[in-house]
């Protein structure tokens, strides 16, 4: 259960229609399902659309839901007026979206009760989890994001409680960092051998140094340049912007540096702005479609150096299909980062929103490529080890043997 519907959403739903599973994604708060998910062979799903007040009106039959539905028309109304704020204090507001999670309540319970379900998989904890737990059907294997735990329960008391809630009422835990583990067990009173901490790991045939294709480089006349790659999605979360204020120092050193950003996201046209306002459109590339996830691996490959300057993270998928291609590591120093990176072992680790460090750890990789081929390497021995997604999958299918074992008793 999921209303993302990103890669990592693909990546676990092809591989449990493809293990003899009877998979159903129910995807809430989402009126459209990714052709890349839909096309999955073997998958069932049912999407499920944010509520519409002049269609959905049987579900507010309730005196609560009335009022909760006008009060959701009126919240939209001052809204469109941009007077919310002036109107409402954020940490005393009766959420205006509350009314919603009912209507996917009641949604979510028709579907269980139809399709009579072994186990619910809920993914972010403050829409799909809250929704997954309203409904009181058990067994539910819940799996935090990353920042739906090191975040957002920290942003309003109303998410604090929600995050509790959700917590508190999962059979089991799993998710991908230990960072994350620690976060959950500071915010609940939670048995510790119920959460089960696995990184879910990269495709390694699809990422791996082998996987090149020259037409990327040729196309932009960059043959020979010092190639900078980062993956990262454009959000705030990921600090793009402080990545590009380090970039004059860096090419002021390395004239022959060049920059891939290969993402998509919704502030990519401020990161544009960002880039022109610098003066560096003849050194940062934006491809001009989104790169799909299979072709990832070859821009990887044309670059020299990764660099990722997130503000908060999980184990990264972006930063281990990087070590899988082999590729040294300029990274902050966000704790789930450091799970997988060791300064001066396997990469750098700068502080968080820190320009200078960043300009200067790239630069000393640039410079020593025995350095950073020995990095790399290392890198790619880890992902191996530890980044498989073929051997780390089968550490899910533990926890719902498990669950299957313990809880139908």
């Amino acid at each position: 259960m999921s209303h993302i519907l990103s890669i990592h959403d693909f990546r676990f739903l092809e591989k449990l229609s493809s293990s003899n599973h009877d998979v159903l994604l129910v995807a809430i708060d989402n009126s459209n399902i990714p052709e890349s998910i839909s096309s999955i062979d073997g998958l069932n799903y049912i999407a499920i659309p944010r509520p519409n007040l002049l269609y959905d009106y049987k579900y507010y039959l309730s005196f609560y839901s009335i009022i909760l539905a006008i009060w959701h028309l009126f919240y939209r109304v001052i809204e469109q007026f941009g007077i919310e704020n002036k109107l409402f204090n954020k940490k005393t507001i009766f959420s205006h979206t509350e009314f919603r999670f009912f209507f996917y309540k009641k949604k979510l319970s028709q579907i269980i009760k139809f399709f009579k379900p072994d186990i619910l998989h809920a993914g972010w904890v403050q829409l799909d989890g809250f929704v997954a737990g309203l409904t009181g059907f058990k067994p539910v294997l819940q799996m935090p994001w990353a920042s739906d735990i090191l975040i957002h329960p920290f942003n309003s008391e109303q998410y604090l409680k929600h995050t509790k809630f959700v917590l508190n009422g999962a059979t089991r835990i799993t998710c991908d960092c230990e960072e994350v583990k620690k976060t959950i067990l500071n915010l609940v009173d939670y048995d510790k051998d119920k959460i089960t901490v696995f990184p879910r790991g990269v495709d390694l045939s699809l990422f791996n140094p082998e996987r090149k294709n020259t037409d990327i480089i040729d196309q932009l006349g960059w043959q020979d340049k010092r190639i900078i790659i980062n993956t990262r999605s454009f959000g705030k979360l990921y600090g793009i912007n402080i990545f590009l204020m380090a970039l004059p120092k860096i090419i002021k050193t390395e004239p022959e540096a060049r920059v891939l950003l290969v993402g998509t996201g919704p502030l990519k046209d401020e990161t544009k702005e960002i880039v022109d306002s610098l003066d560096l459109n003849e050194y940062v590339h934006f491809p001009t479609i989104p790169v799909s996830h299979d072709h990832l691996a070859y821009y990887l490959n044309s670059a020299e150096v990764y660099v990722s300057t997130s503000k908060t993270d999980g184990s990264s998928l972006s930063l281990l299909e990087a070590m899988a291609c082999g590729l040294p590591l300029v990274v902050s120093d966000v704790p789930a980062i450091c799970e997988w990176v060791t300064d001066g072992e396997n990469g750098y680790l700068v502080p968080r929103n820190k320009v200078n460090p960043i300009s200067d750890k790239v630069l000393l990789l640039l410079n020593n490529q025995d350095t950073a081929k020995r990095f790399g390497q290392i890198n790619r021995n880890i992902a191996i080890e530890k980044a498989d997604w073929d051997k780390n999958y089968l550490v899910l299918e533990s926890i719902y043997k498990d669950i299957d074992e313990n809880f139908h008793l």
